[in-house]
């Protein structure tokens, strides 16, 4: 009886086990309240093992495994006779952690013989669990032995029968040392009264329990199924894997008849197998049976007799046929399904034999080449007769009659041809041995109609290397040529020119005619230049405004005098879009590309710099790369914006300003208690400390892909920093570019952000333009709307720069408009400026979004935007960017205590 560790009232319950009712107002501590009730439910569960009807052998090894488990040791074992002057000692049952097997488990002493006579004489004439001191063991033998089986931590429980015989009851802590506590030696003196009458029950322990052992260790650890009946045909005992085949537990087949697991028109089997097995001495059979969710399985039985437990039983194991079988079931019907789907097929087939007789042919194949299938017979069923029938609707049938007589229909080749039909259908005909037995039968022709895919395959190869715009060969297509045009330059002295062209006054006609303008703009332009190239050579729209023109064989001089050409055409080039007329200019980079040239990436970049070299040159300028060009490209390599970008970013040479926008409505209660908006901008800081602007920096982070890097330093001090003052504001704004919302791991940062600030979504807002957001729609639509599950604004700034911006805006998420600063600055004076602002005004509250005018300069402007019913203004009247650090100055830090 294990001692209450508070006041309670003791009961017997009708199994005999005591019930604990506890005075709750007398809990000393609670854990040691649940340690009694876990250790009782061990108890039950050795108590429940204990009376199930197996054999003493496994009623112990199954009891000693409860024990391993919930005391958390490596090693449980008994030992036998556990005396010191007994000339053999045994392990005659153990359990183990995976990683920690024992003497039984690795069947070997390991000389053992010196730790089991230490054991006996330590524990000798004791009546509690002894706990070993391993730490001043002095018989070097005796300390291997200890090491060999990385025991840290021994206790050991003298268990002394009626009869004399002596047991020990041995647990091992074997990966990590451990202090054996009264409440352990409490449980292990529990465990050894409860197993005490299985011990006095064993007759002759040593042969009995290798016999019992042996007849059953092989059937625990088979992957195999297996089972033994009594003689009454009633479940023994079952192995894990029968357990898992039939998905019921031990304990719901003990003591039952095995025939209740099968079928009716199973049971005669079921009885034939054992009848066979006493008369022959073991027996085979197959049979269904039902598995206990109910799931019919089939398994063959191979059935013999074995002593189990002092006395004779059936031993059956079980092979799981079901896969079997039901392939089996499903290759009946083969033929007529293999028929079946040849004539659903929309691909054609003719299969024929070594003889070249064909012996299948699918309708399609008729239809495809208009063949009556009544030739087939009169032909004799000929393979090439079906084929001289059908050559009269091909292109190239001459070619496709080669093929398919010099193959021979043996032959264990496989290919493939494509077959051009005269109406415009393009077959993929693929021809493949038949194979049965691994003997070749004769030869499959499957043709596929790939009409659709090859004309789909080919618009989207031309799209995916060609401007949608233009027509022209896009950025992606003029590198992989420009990339394959320097490798044929590696054994020649031949040499190709780069023509970089960046027109100049575009933007002009994007600003004052729109987008619609500017695209017919570009689509002239294309016309013009495409008049000036050669079949040989290569025009392609790589950027906005920017062409590029790779000359094939062209000496410099000749290129200069085409970019000269090209110069003027385009000076001369007058482009008109309604009333108005515009003039445009182009900036020529021009490099020479010989086999000194390892990469295509290293000329693009020498006639970019050139032709950004022309622009600075005053624009319309021609600059051709010279070896004296070196000079140059290295004086702007070592004070290049992009190096300064990249230290700023190592060195946290950044800095968040912010700008105030106002509520336009009732512009006093700016001043009055009510929360503040601040959009979040950045400057950049040299290695003085000296501010660089936005306009030197940000162009080049674009241009070079640093945008996002910025942004995301942005995100990370912007967050961290408002949401210290959050009390005070009511939402503030982040910029986004394209590259940040085509970043992956963009959104799992401001998610992180925004958790670690512990700051609500609402506050934050996140600013991107059109062009930003539709550079990757599908991508940039979805972003969006991920930003808007977790609850963060969206603001389109800009807005109304774009023809399509209307269109735009019912595709994109957003929450609110900021109108684009030109027509905010203008509308005073400008009617159509003024209609401009009004109408995204008026279309953005009937969608229920916030508008935001830019640019606001002075009051005439505030008043009339208030007038108009903008929501926000943001301007330099209103407010001047200013560091963040002076906001949280001005808003120390508040700590709410909730």
């Amino acid at each position: 009886m294990i001692t209450p560790l508070i006041d309670s009232n003791v009961h017997l319950n009708n199994k005999g086990f005591e019930l604990v009712y506890i005075d709750i107002k007398k809990i000393i501590n609670v854990r040691e309240i649940v340690v009694l009730k876990d250790r009782d439910e061990l108890f039950n569960k050795i108590h429940d093992t204990l009376k199930l009807p197996l054999s003493g052998y496994h009623q112990l090894t199954k009891s000693l495994e409860l024990v391993l488990e919930y005391l958390e040791v490596d090693r449980c074992s008994l030992l036998y006779p556990c005396t010191a002057n007994a000339s053999t000692h045994m392990i005659p049952i153990e359990v183990t952690t995976a990683n920690y097997p024992g003497a039984n488990k690795l069947k070997t002493d390991l000389s053992t013989t010196s730790l089991f006579k230490h054991i006996s004489q330590t524990v000798e004439n004791t009546t509690e669990p002894v706990s070993f001191d391993l730490k001043n063991i002095e018989s070097t033998q005796l300390s291997k032995v200890y090491k060999d089986f990385s025991i840290k931590a021994q206790i050991v429980k003298l268990i002394e029968q009626a009869n004399g015989e002596k047991w020990g009851l041995s647990l091992h802590q074997c990966n990590s040392t451990r202090i054996w506590d009264a409440e352990t030696k409490d449980i292990i003196n529990t465990v050894a009264e409860m197993i005490r009458p299985i011990l006095s029950t064993l007759v002759d322990i040593p042969t009995l329990l290798s016999l019992v052992e042996s007849a059953t260790e092989a059937i625990d650890n088979s992957s195999l199924p297996q089972v033994l009946y009594n003689m009454d045909r009633e479940i023994a005992y079952a192995n894990e894997a029968y357990c898992q085949l039939h998905k019921r537990d031990l304990n719901d087949l003990l003591h039952q008849h095995g025939k209740q697991f099968f079928s009716e028109e199973e049971h005669d089997r079921y009885d034939q197998l054992f009848d066979d097995i006493l008369k022959y001495g073991n027996a085979n059979n197959n049979s269904t049976k039902i598995t206990g969710d109910g799931e019919t399985i089939h398994t063959e039985f191979h059935g013999s007799l074995l002593n189990y437990n002092g006395s004779r039983h059936y031993h059956v194991s079980l092979y799981d046929q079901t896969e079997k079988i039901r392939n089996q079931q499903q290759l009946q019907s083969y033929s007529d399904i293999q028929h079946a789907i040849m004539e659903a097929s929309d691909d054609g087939m003719l299969v024929e034999d070594t003889d070249r007789k064909a012996i299948a042919i699918n309708q399609t194949f008729f239809n495809t080449f208009d063949i009556p299938p009544s030739l087939l017979k009169e032909k004799n069923n000929q393979t090439l007769e079906m084929l001289k029938a059908g050559m009269d609707k091909m292109q190239d049938a001459e070619k496709i009659a080669q093929n398919v007589l010099s193959l021979s229909p043996s032959s264990e080749v496989k290919t493939s041809t494509l077959i051009y039909l005269k109406n415009g259908t393009i077959l993929d005909l693929a021809s493949f041995p038949l194979i049965h037995d691994k003997t070749i039968k004769g030869r499959v022709w499957y043709f596929k109609d790939i009409t659709e895919n090859t004309l789909l395959t080919q618009k989207l190869g031309f799209e995916a290397t060609h401007d949608p715009l233009t027509k022209l060969v896009n950025r992606r297509g003029f590198d992989e040529e420009l990339s394959r045009s320097i490798n044929d330059l590696k054994d020649s002295n031949a040499v190709h020119a780069l023509l970089y062209l960046d027109l100049d006054q575009f933007k002009i006609i994007n600003d004052s005619g729109g987008h619609a303008a500017g695209d017919m703009a570009l689509i002239e332009v294309s016309q013009l230049l495409l008049k000036q190239v050669r079949s040989a050579d290569l025009l392609a729209r790589v950027g906005g405004d920017e062409f590029c023109i790779l000359l094939k064989d062209c000496p410099p001089d000749a290129a200069h005098a085409l970019g000269e050409q090209i110069r003027q055409d385009i000076e001369d080039f007058i482009f008109i879009s309604g009333d108005k007329e515009y003039n445009l200019g182009v900036s020529i980079g021009i490099v020479t590309i010989d086999k000194s040239f390892n990469s295509y990436e290293d000329v693009l970049k020498l006639a970019d710099t050139s032709c950004y070299l022309a622009k600075e040159a005053g624009r319309n300028q021609i600059h051709i790369h010279t070896n004296a060009d070196q000079a140059v490209a290295l004086r702007l390599q070592q004070n290049n914006i992009v190096s300064q970008i990249n230290d700023a970013l190592k060195a946290n040479r950044f800095e968040c300003y912010v700008q105030k926008i106002r509520t336009v409505s009732n512009e006093d209660s700016n001043t009055k208690n009510t929360l503040s908006n601040y959009e979040v901008l950045v400057r950049m800081l040299d290695a003085d400390g000296s501010i660089i602007a936005p306009n030197v920096f940000l162009p080049a982070a674009e241009r070079y892909k640093l945008m996002y890097k910025i942004d995301h330093w942005v995100i990370k001090n912007s967050i961290q920093a408002m949401a210290t003052i959050q009390e005070q504001v009511d939402w503030f704004s982040i910029n986004l570019s394209g590259q940040t919302i085509a970043h992956q791991g963009s959104f799992e940062l401001i998610k992180k952000c925004i958790d670690d600030a512990n700051i609500p979504p609402h506050k934050i807002c996140f600013e991107i333009t059109e062009t930003a957001a539709i550079t990757n729609p599908e991508f940039g639509v979805s972003f969006l709307n991920k930003l808007q599950q977790l609850g963060c604004l969206i603001a389109l700034d800009d807005f109304g720069s774009g023809l399509s911006s209307y269109e735009y805006l019912k595709r994109l998420p957003a929450d609110i408009l900021k109108i684009d600063g030109q027509f905010i600055q203008n509308m005073l004076y400008n009617p159509l400026d003024l209609a401009m602002v009004k109408s995204i005004n008026e279309i953005s509250h009937i969608m229920g979004k916030k508008t935001v005018g830019e640019y606001v300069e002075n009051e005439a402007t505030l008043k009339k935007m208030k007038d108009i019913g903008i929501d926000f203004a943001q301007g330099f009247y209103l407010d001047t960017p200013k560091p963040l650090r002076t906001i949280l100055e001005a808003h120390p830090m508040q700590i709410t205590l909730e």
